[in-house]
């Protein structure tokens, strides 16, 4: 910056560039080349990759929006990972076409495209890479009993600031990236809006800084008019990238989901440093690249890597099942490990690959399986749900209850527990982490819980994986010795909307509830977790070790005490006494 002693006032020096329009043509012809309004010959090399590219995503992205259902997809978010790459290919689009409509692409226009669309674009890309972290958090919790795990109600940051600096701190992932992408938005529209209006370099009539340097430089930013948006790029993928990198260092997941965000934040750091050096440089040989090859061309291969990632690294894991399925029907042949079949590391024990060894894990050791499940392939939250729905239905429907009938006390303490499986592992606005079943499947359930609800949906409430109901909690945690005094979501929690003090406890159950009632939800998500977890298990286990035995996993704090503490699945876990009913309204 320099001092103009005239008019007092600051200005940052622009790049030397020739002044006048016709040399400015000469100087650089990547925006306004001297070829005429017509397509030269680049012009017809950018415009086929754009639509061949076009193409290749579009495909891509149809292919997984059959595929929308499957757990790979579901765990990363098909709608954000969508929409994060679509926000990408437009910018890239208007990248490959940069050249081709050089003539009236403004320079007011690259300014708000860049400004706008690019950041929306990473931003939504930094939100779908930190699902991996929030995933991998939210399963280590259903390992291992934290202190405390309060949903605390958001302070007003003006009145209590470093309240919110609390809050902020005890946030998950997820939400601290929201936080963070939507300040850099905030930022970069602030920014760029402040820059468009007081930069004469974009409008010759007004502005209060820079100076008019002609259509032809105006791209450039000779006045520092990029800015803002590079700030908030390097914000995005310098800053918050190597944070997210350090925090998925350790994740080995069996879906390549790791892979793929690794990949993906490392693709995405070159592009700014690159554009800007190419943009401000006077180097003659970068001008003559220049000529052809637009500023934001350096842009192209992080923004091809993220969508590509996002899309070959979910299908490719959707190819494994199949995989895996015809080695339990025995339509393939896993006998030679130099073969084809050793991308799945080692020979199946067809005994293992079983449904009846699958259960008889579930029955009398899930540890194992859920510890594995939880670091690798995310889908502890569903095995808790198999087995609280079986320690249910045995509990109320064993040999000892058989054929007997239920006083209207025990009926109510039956549909309570059945409240707190579904509120628990079913309902998307209570549970913590939700079980993966169809919409169909889901109204079916929920049906039967429209006049329950549970306490403390403000977020006051405690973790609903408490000691008390959680599955696998490894009793005599030191967390839970520190906290004796922390109540989970049991039947106390849960109260009855409408409901009068005089009505019948019997009748506020409603008609067809029965043992039933999540019978196809365990069945559709025992199978989902035979095919997409179990077997996994199993091909990732030693040749040498058995369905039950420890897992080839990197080892967490869930997994560190004794293998003798004794396993809490047998018993359903005890609920207090019966809430007392809310008064009519």
């Amino acid at each position: 910056m320099e001092y103009d002693a005239e008019d007092h006032h600051w200005h940052l020096k622009p790049t030397p560039t020739p002044a006048s329009y016709e040399a400015a043509l000469g100087f650089e012809q990547s925006v306004f080349g001297s070829h005429g309004r017509h397509l030269d010959g680049p012009s017809k090399v950018w415009i086929p990759i754009a639509v061949i590219y076009t193409f290749i995503v579009g495909f891509g992205m149809t292919t997984l929006f059959f595929q929308r259902f499957t757990h790979t997809a579901r765990i990363r978010g098909y709608w954000l990972s969508s929409t994060s790459v679509i926000a990408l290919h437009v910018y890239l689009t208007m990248i490959l076409i940069e050249y081709p409509i050089r003539f009236w692409y403004v320079c007011a226009a690259e300014f708000w495209v860049m400004a706008l669309i690019f950041p929306v674009g990473l931003g939504l890309y930094q939100l779908s890479n930190s699902r991996i972290i929030s995933y991998y958090q939210s399963q280590q919790e259903l390992l291992v009993m934290p202190k405390r795990n309060k949903k605390g109600r958001i302070p007003i940051w003006y009145t209590h600031p470093r309240a919110f600096l609390r809050y902020h701190k005890n946030m998950d992932f997820a939400d601290k990236t929201r936080v963070f992408v939507y300040s850099t938005w905030c930022f970069a529209i602030f920014g760029c809006t402040l820059m468009y209006i007081g930069s004469i370099n974009f409008h010759r009539g007004y502005g209060f800084f820079g100076e008019w340097s002609g259509k032809a430089n105006c791209h450039r930013g000779p006045h520092g008019e990029w800015v803002p948006t590079a700030i908030s790029q390097l914000l995005i993928c310098w800053i918050w990238g190597p944070y997210t990198l350090w925090y998925a260092r350790s994740i080995q997941d069996s879906h390549y989901w790791s892979i793929q965000t690794k990949i993906n934040l490392i693709a995405g750091m070159p592009g700014t440093p690159l554009w800007m050096a190419f943009l401000y440089s006077n180097n003659p040989t970068v001008i003559a690249i220049n000529r052809w090859f637009p500023h934001t061309g350096w842009f192209i291969p992080g923004i091809m890597t993220i969508q590509m990632g996002s899309i070959i690294f979910p299908l490719l894991d959707i190819c494994r099942s199949p995989v895996y399925m015809a080695a339990v029907e025995g339509e393939h042949e896993l006998n030679n490990l130099s073969s084809t079949t050793n991308a799945l590391n080692q020979k199946f024990n067809k005994a293992l690959t079983s449904m009846a060894a699958f259960e008889n894990a579930l029955e009398n050791n899930v540890r194992p399986l859920l510890v594995w499940a939880a670091n690798r392939n995310f889908t502890a939250a569903d095995i808790n749900f198999l087995v609280f729905v079986r320690n249910w239905k045995n509990h109320w429907g064993g040999p000892g209850r058989r054929n007997r009938v239920l006083t209207p006390n025990q009926a109510c303490q039956r549909f309570e527990d059945a409240a707190v499986i579904f509120f628990t592992f079913i309902n998307p606005t209570t549970s913590k982490v939700t079980v993966n079943i169809g919409d169909v499947t889901y109204r079916t359930i929920s049906k039967y819980f429209v006049d329950v609800m549970p306490h403390d949906l403000s977020g006051e409430g405690t973790s609903f994986f408490s000691a008390q109901q959680q599955v696998a909690p490894w009793e005599k945690d030191e967390h839970t010795l520190q906290s004796p005094g922390v109540d989970g979501f049991d039947r106390a929690r849960l109260h009855y909307v409408g409901a009068d003090e005089n009505h019948d406890d019997y009748d506020a159950i409603p008609k067809g509830f029965s043992l039933s009632v999540f019978d196809d939800a365990y069945n559709v998500i025992r199978d989902d977790i035979f095919y997409n977890t179990w077997l996994r298990y199993v091909n990732d286990l030693d040749t040498s070790s058995d369905a039950t035995g420890p897992s080839d996993h990197k080892c967490t704090e869930a997994c560190k005490h004794d293998s003798s503490t004794p396993s809490p699945l047998s018993e359903l876990p005890e609920a207090h006494m019966r809430a007392a009913r809310s008064p009519a309204t």
